[in-house]
Protein backbone atom coordinates (compact mmCIF):
# COMPACT_ATOMS: atom_id res chain seq x y z
CA UNK A 1 0.00 0.00 0.00
CA UNK A 2 1.73 3.23 -0.68
CA UNK A 3 0.63 6.02 1.60
CA UNK A 4 -1.50 8.56 1.28
CA UNK A 5 -3.81 11.29 2.62
CA UNK A 6 -7.38 11.26 2.37
CA UNK A 7 -10.43 13.35 4.93
CA UNK A 8 -12.97 10.39 3.96
CA UNK A 9 -13.69 7.67 6.30
CA UNK A 10 -14.21 5.43 3.92
CA UNK A 11 -11.76 4.21 1.21
CA UNK A 12 -14.72 4.08 -1.18
CA UNK A 13 -16.00 6.31 -3.39
CA UNK A 14 -17.86 6.96 -6.80
CA UNK A 15 -15.98 9.63 -7.47
CA UNK A 16 -12.01 9.79 -6.87
CA UNK A 17 -8.93 11.57 -7.83
CA UNK A 18 -5.27 10.20 -6.72
CA UNK A 19 -3.24 13.52 -6.58
CA UNK A 20 0.49 13.10 -5.98
CA UNK A 21 1.90 16.94 -4.30
CA UNK A 22 4.85 18.46 -2.72
CA UNK A 23 3.84 20.26 -0.31
CA UNK A 24 6.56 23.24 -1.63
CA UNK A 25 4.58 23.27 -4.95
CA UNK A 26 2.55 26.60 -5.52
CA UNK A 27 0.42 24.73 -8.26
CA UNK A 28 0.17 21.63 -5.94
CA UNK A 29 -1.05 24.13 -3.21
CA UNK A 30 -3.24 25.97 -6.20
CA UNK A 31 -4.93 22.39 -6.91
CA UNK A 32 -5.40 21.78 -3.01
CA UNK A 33 -7.33 25.23 -3.11
CA UNK A 34 -9.26 23.83 -6.23
CA UNK A 35 -9.81 20.54 -4.67
CA UNK A 36 -11.25 22.15 -0.71
CA UNK A 37 -14.06 23.49 -3.47
CA UNK A 38 -14.90 20.25 -4.36
CA UNK A 39 -14.39 18.17 -1.56
CA UNK A 40 -18.03 17.61 -0.41
CA UNK A 41 -18.32 16.10 -4.44
CA UNK A 42 -15.31 14.18 -5.17
CA UNK A 43 -12.73 12.51 -2.81
CA UNK A 44 -8.83 13.34 -3.46
CA UNK A 45 -6.85 11.00 -2.82
CA UNK A 46 -3.22 12.92 -1.54
CA UNK A 47 0.28 11.09 -2.10
CA UNK A 48 2.77 13.53 -0.58
CA UNK A 49 6.27 13.40 -3.24
CA UNK A 50 9.43 14.99 -2.63
CA UNK A 51 10.06 16.92 -5.85
CA UNK A 52 11.29 20.68 -5.16
CA UNK A 53 13.61 20.72 -2.25
CA UNK A 54 14.77 18.61 0.81
CA UNK A 55 12.53 20.22 3.45
CA UNK A 56 9.08 18.84 1.11
CA UNK A 57 10.61 15.19 2.31
CA UNK A 58 10.56 16.46 5.66
CA UNK A 59 7.38 17.66 5.21
CA UNK A 60 5.72 14.86 3.74
CA UNK A 61 7.52 12.33 6.10
CA UNK A 62 5.78 14.35 9.19
CA UNK A 63 2.31 14.43 7.34
CA UNK A 64 2.76 10.39 6.98
CA UNK A 65 3.88 9.33 10.31
CA UNK A 66 1.45 11.97 11.96
CA UNK A 67 -1.80 10.21 13.89
CA UNK A 68 -3.63 12.61 11.94
CA UNK A 69 -2.57 13.14 8.24
CA UNK A 70 -5.44 14.94 7.08
CA UNK A 71 -5.37 17.50 9.61
CA UNK A 72 -1.63 17.85 9.34
CA UNK A 73 -1.67 18.23 5.36
CA UNK A 74 -4.52 20.87 6.06
CA UNK A 75 -2.74 22.64 8.37
CA UNK A 76 0.56 22.51 6.00
CA UNK A 77 -1.35 24.20 3.32
CA UNK A 78 -2.75 26.32 5.46
CA UNK A 79 0.41 27.37 6.32
CA UNK A 80 1.57 27.95 3.01
CA UNK A 81 1.66 31.27 2.21
CA UNK A 82 3.37 32.15 5.01
CA UNK A 83 6.43 34.34 4.56
CA UNK A 84 8.54 32.78 7.02
CA UNK A 85 8.43 29.46 6.27
CA UNK A 86 6.02 27.34 3.60
CA UNK A 87 3.74 24.74 5.63
CA UNK A 88 4.35 23.27 8.10
CA UNK A 89 8.10 23.27 10.00
CA UNK A 90 9.51 20.16 10.04
CA UNK A 91 11.53 21.01 12.94
CA UNK A 92 8.08 21.10 15.09
CA UNK A 93 7.47 17.12 13.73
CA UNK A 94 10.77 15.57 14.06
CA UNK A 95 10.78 11.98 12.24
CA UNK A 96 12.59 9.23 11.73
CA UNK A 97 14.89 7.95 9.06
CA UNK A 98 12.40 5.31 8.21
CA UNK A 99 9.75 7.82 8.24
CA UNK A 100 11.78 9.74 6.07
CA UNK A 101 12.45 6.64 3.74
CA UNK A 102 8.53 6.10 3.52
CA UNK A 103 8.08 9.19 2.31
CA UNK A 104 11.19 9.46 -0.34
CA UNK A 105 9.53 5.93 -1.56
CA UNK A 106 6.71 7.88 -2.81
CA UNK A 107 8.53 9.95 -4.79
CA UNK A 108 10.57 7.30 -6.37
CA UNK A 109 7.63 5.30 -7.36
CA UNK A 110 6.23 8.52 -9.08
CA UNK A 111 9.98 9.32 -10.76
CA UNK A 112 9.84 5.67 -11.92
CA UNK A 113 6.27 5.87 -13.69
CA UNK A 114 7.67 8.44 -15.03
CA UNK A 115 6.48 11.50 -12.96
CA UNK A 116 8.24 14.82 -13.20
CA UNK A 117 5.85 17.30 -12.41
CA UNK A 118 3.66 18.18 -9.44
CA UNK A 119 1.02 18.65 -9.14
CA UNK A 120 -0.70 15.37 -11.10
CA UNK A 121 -4.53 14.32 -10.68
CA UNK A 122 -4.99 11.49 -11.93
CA UNK A 123 -8.97 9.96 -12.60
CA UNK A 124 -10.13 6.83 -13.63
CA UNK A 125 -12.88 6.96 -15.60
CA UNK A 126 -15.54 4.18 -15.64
CA UNK A 127 -14.24 2.30 -18.82
CA UNK A 128 -10.53 2.38 -17.13
CA UNK A 129 -9.17 5.05 -19.20
CA UNK A 130 -6.78 7.57 -17.24
CA UNK A 131 -7.44 11.12 -17.38
CA UNK A 132 -4.94 13.63 -15.99
CA UNK A 133 -5.86 16.67 -13.87
CA UNK A 134 -3.19 19.59 -13.34
CA UNK A 135 -2.59 22.29 -11.09
CA UNK A 136 -3.98 25.26 -13.16
CA UNK A 137 -7.17 23.34 -13.65
CA UNK A 138 -10.60 24.73 -12.42
CA UNK A 139 -13.05 23.66 -9.92
CA UNK A 140 -15.34 23.32 -13.40
CA UNK A 141 -12.93 21.72 -14.97
CA UNK A 142 -12.41 18.98 -12.91
CA UNK A 143 -16.32 18.49 -12.47
CA UNK A 144 -16.46 17.65 -16.03
CA UNK A 145 -13.58 15.42 -16.36
CA UNK A 146 -14.88 13.58 -13.59
CA UNK A 147 -18.68 13.59 -15.07
CA UNK A 148 -20.30 15.26 -12.24
CA UNK A 149 -20.66 18.95 -14.05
Amino acid sequence: VIPSVSDRISQQSATRVMVVFDTQCPWSHRLWDTAMILKDEIDFLWFPVCVTKDVSTAQAAAILASDTPWALTKESEELFDDPDFRGINPKDYPVTQEQRDVAWNNSRIFRKAGGTQVPLGIYRTPDNQFVPIFGDATAEEIRKIVGIG
